[in-house]
């Protein structure tokens, strides 16, 4: 662990409110979303990806958390106008969105302790979503 350089925290745990650490927990879920694209279907544009993303989140069961945690931030909440998921605790269709990314497929990663990714995955969700989580 490093400290960030812009907040002093061990990073990342200068998220959210640190846009640097924010971005490193982002990243986590974008390295798995460009993992998947890169394998199912190659180069896409933006149009593309958003429509991915709704194959996605109909299916969150059938794919890995990092790839629904991404999913959902290429979609916008009708409902609040943030990325679907990330919206305040009192947005209906964020709450909704927010409990289907629990039902996304978690693998420990190999080489580290069982129950890593979950914790990892939790926490990811924690920082994402701070407003949800009393």
């Amino acid at each position: 662990m490093r400290r960030c350089l812009e907040c002093g925290h061990w990073g990342p745990a200068g998220a959210p409110e640190c846009e640097r650490c924010a971005r490193f927990v982002d990243e986590i879920a974008e390295s798995g979303w460009r993992e998947f694209v890169a394998q199912e279907f190659g180069t896409l544009t933006a149009l593309d990806e958003r429509d991915i993303a709704e194959m996605v989140i109909d299916e969150p069961n059938r794919h890995l958390w990092r790839v629904v945690d991404a999913a959902y931030d290429r979609l916008i909440c009708a409902e609040c106008g943030n990325a679907l998921s990330r919206g305040p605790a009192g947005c209906a269709a964020c709450n909704l969105a927010n409990g289907f990314r629990y039902v996304a497929v978690e693998i420990d990663r190999p080489g580290l302790p069982p129950g890593n990714e979950h914790a990892l995955r939790v926490n990811v969700s924690v920082v994402r979503r701070p407003s949800g989580i009393s």
